[in-house]
């Protein structure tokens, strides 16, 4: 799944919604403007989808509309009862992106109503200073964002489909790849998001024309951060950050780093760095220690999940 969120005539979202239609074997795509004020809001309710031939996005309208306006509105995906990976594209600068996606405590956060009540496997945020407001152990004006952002990826008790993860044996929603495992309990989720660089959160890019390595960070590194449930005794699984966090190491030079989302990978650019920035060494990059509970956000609303009801007798769940 890819998700952008942003003003299309800015050229960074711009150059995204183009990559994006080129993605054409990933099966749920949406796109979120902006106000076009000074806020540059978030706008939640008005997502776009690509057109049949991909050659541009068209907006989506739920017919009938809900009697209840949710958060968040997103084109179903009823082939799904869970994402491989899901990448977020949006700018860090976005005026309340984060209390939009995640929620604080005026209002609920939107990112379970795009996810339509499935859980993910990989979840990529690609926003610049992401490693700031969203980071463990790390309070961002008074509200624990990194903390929700765990409660909603974290892993489910079990599959929404019903499956029983043990026995699952699931395809993709196109089936050209089997023998798959609804998230649950006993994994972990992975999270990747822009890294510290001497506590200094790092910009990431975006280059539309390379292929096989489209995504850039200052040094081809990224923040990788494990979420994973533990069973406390006599109580359901909560989802907790385990400290295995680390910054990838840095490719050589003139290859690709890390695999990022769909088989694509990130590479350095040293033109992201910034102006009076300490020169990096692979030395000052250390991950986060300890580890964080998941907090439901105080406003949250549960999403109504959207997929498969149940499993199919041969095969097990599509995701």
């Amino acid at each position: 799944m890819i998700v952008i969120i942003g003003n299309k005539d800015d050229d960074a979202i711009g150059a995204a919604l183009q990559w994006a239609l080129t993605q054409t074997e990933v099966e749920h795509r949406i796109f979120y403007p902006a106000a076009t004020t000074k806020q540059n809001e978030p706008r939640m309710h008005e997502p776009s989808w690509p057109k049949p031939d991909n050659s541009d996005w068209t907006p989506y309208t739920p017919k009938p509309m809900p009697k209840k306006v949710p958060p968040a509105i997103a084109p179903p995906d009823m082939l799904c009862c869970y994402y491989e990976e899901v990448i977020v594209i949006a700018h860090g600068s976005q005026k309340g992106l984060w209390p939009t996606l995640l929620g604080d405590v005026t209002k609920s956060g939107c990112l379970p109503f795009v996810l339509q009540g499935k859980k993910v496997k990989r979840f990529v945020l690609w926003v610049c200073g992401s490693a700031a407001e969203v980071y463990p152990h790390h309070l961002y004006i008074g509200n624990y964002f990194f903390e929700y952002l765990a409660y909603l990826i974290g892993p489910p008790v079990s599959c929404p489909c019903g499956c029983d993860p043990a026995l699952c044996n699931a395809w993709n929603a196109r089936q050209t790849k089997k023998n798959l495992k609804c998230p649950y309990a006993q994994q972990c989720v992975t999270l990747l998001s822009a890294a510290w660089y001497d506590h200094h959160a790092a910009k990431l890019g975006l280059d539309a024309n390379d292929a096989t390595a489209p995504f850039t960070s200052p040094d081809g590194r990224l923040l990788k951060t494990t979420i994973c449930a533990i069973w406390l005794p006599g109580v359901i699984p909560l989802p907790v950050s385990i400290t295995k966090s680390a910054i990838t190491t840095l490719p050589a030079a003139g290859d690709a780093g890390i695999t990022v989302f769909n088989g694509l990978k990130v590479k350095a650019s040293p033109s992201l760095k910034s102006a009076g920035d300490p020169p990096v060494t692979p030395n000052s990059h250390t991950g986060p220690k300890g580890r964080t509970l998941g907090l439901k956000p105080p406003k949250y609303r549960r999403a109504p999940y959207v997929g498969p009801a149940a499993c199919p007798t041969r095969d097990g769940c599509l995701h």
